[in-house]
This record gives C-alpha cells, sequence and structure tokens, in this order.
C-alpha cells in the first residue's frame, strides 16, 4: 500500500480525494445492480468495483500517513462517506426489481442496513464518551464488504444459482447473516462500553477531585499572602 500510495501523492491525489474517488465507485457499482434482471454477470462486475472502492478507502489512510496530511476533516469525512456507501450499496440490493423482491426480502435488508448504521454509530458514540479501543465485534466495515461481495459473485454467476427466491437464494441468505452479524456486533459494543465506561467516569471524577483541590490551595496561598501584602503596603505609609 505505502508505494501505490506514494505513487498517488506524486500525481497530486490528497487524501480527501482518495476518498471522494472510493465514494464515486461505490456510487457506479451500486448504480450497476440494476441492470441484474438484464444481465447475471453485472453482480460479479459491481463487486470487483466494490472491491476497488475499498482499496480506495485503504488507499486515502496510507496517502495521510505518508504525506503528513492526517486531519481530523479527513477522518470526518471519510466516515460520513462510509455510511452514505453502506446505505446506497444495500438499499440497490433491496431496490433491485422493485415492486418484486429480486435479491433480497425489502424488510432483512433494511434490518441488515439499520444493523450497519448502529455499527458505526455505537462505537462513534462510545469513543466520543471517551472510550478506546471500540473496534470490537464480528462485522467491522470489512468483513461487512467482504461478505457483500462473496454473495453477489455467487449470485452473478448463473450455474451456480438454485432459487429465484428472494429469501434463499445467495443475496436474501447474504442479507440474513448481514443483518444478525451487524445486531450482534453492536450488542458487543454495547456490553464492551458498559464495561469500560464507568471505568473513564470514575477517573473523570478523580480528575474533577484533584483539580477542585488545586483550586482550594491556590485560593489558600492567596489567602496568605494577603496579610504580608497589606503589611509591606502599611510600613511603606508610615516611611
Amino acid at each position: 500500500m505505502k508505494p501505490a500510495a506514494n505513487f498517488a501523492i506524486k500525481l497530486g491525489i490528497t487524501p480527501n480525494i482518495a476518498t471522494l474517488l472510493g465514494f464515486l465507485v461505490s456510487i457506479i457499482a451500486a448504480g450497476l445492480i440494476f441492470i441484474y434482471p438484464y444481465w447475471n454477470y453485472i453482480l460479479i462486475v459491481t463487486a470487483g468495483l466494490f472491491l476497488l472502492a475499498g482499496y480506495f478507502d485503504a488507499l486515502d489512510g496510507a496517502i495521510a500517513r505518508n504525506s503528513h496530511q492526517i486531519t481530523a476533516f479527513g477522518g470526518f469525512l471519510d466516515s460520513v462517506l462510509d455510511r452514505y456507501s453502506d446505505a446506497i450499496i444495500i438499499g440497490s440490493i433491496i431496490l433491485v426489481g422493485f415492486p418484486n423482491s429480486v435479491l433480497c426480502v425489502p424488510w432483512i435488508g433494511l434490518i441488515a442496513l439499520v444493523g450497519s448504521f448502529l455499527v458505526s454509530y455505537t462505537r462513534a458514540r462510545a469513543e466520543a464518551a471517551g472510550a478506546e479501543k471500540m473496534a470490537v465485534g464480528l462485522a467491522e466495515r470489512g468483513e461487512r464488504m467482504i461478505l457483500i461481495m462473496i454473495v453477489l459473485i455467487l449470485q452473478g454467476t448463473p450455474w451456480l444459482a438454485y432459487t429465484t427466491n428472494p429469501l434463499y437464494n445467495y443475496t436474501g441468505i447474504g442479507m440474513i447473516i448481514l443483518a444478525i452479524m451487524t445486531h450482534v456486533t453492536v450488542i458487543q459494543r454495547i456490553l464492551y462500553a458498559r464495561k469500560v465506561l464507568p471505568e473513564i467516569d470514575q477517573k473523570n471524577k478523580e480528575k474533577d477531585h484533584e483539580n477542585a483541590l488545586n483550586e482550594n490551595d491556590t485560593h489558600s496561598n492567596e489567602l496568605i499572602s494577603r496579610p504580608a501584602e497589606l503589611t509591606t503596603s502599611t510600613e511603606k505609609a508610615i516611611t
């Protein structure tokens, strides 16, 4: 990844540009899914594009590190566009063939989509509260994308197809697995946050108590020094 990042830097590609390129590839891939009812193999092409989008997602971080352009906004932008990508990808799988269900049962896809959002939200919310190392659980974004790519390849290979039922086909089963994995991950993160956040609360209380003691000491020292200052002022006045 480092040589590719250095080459991208020479081309003038910044971390944010790489992030936007990955997002653009995701949009194109999601749009191509709608061709599936007319050409099965498009799902294999789509899986390849998702892999390329994932490559850009990894490349933006490598560019940022190698060019010393790591910024808070860059991380924020990457996270926001990842959520948009998740919504577009899963949403496309749900909507293919609308109003008929083709690739998955819509309500199962929605449960998977909500789970994907909550996986990210629980991490962001816990880290905002002070928790560290919240990348726990079964379904990090990388694992979710790998699962989606595998089922798209299987579904897009006609001689592997065994049913057209959206509940039992490859993508339908993939959405069921994704729904289960994401919500299990949410529970894992809730339990982990429940473990570490009280420790952080205790540390914050101890820190606040220490600051309060320091403020009291400072105030006491000021009161002690005032008589000396008054005495000096009185002596000067007498002189």
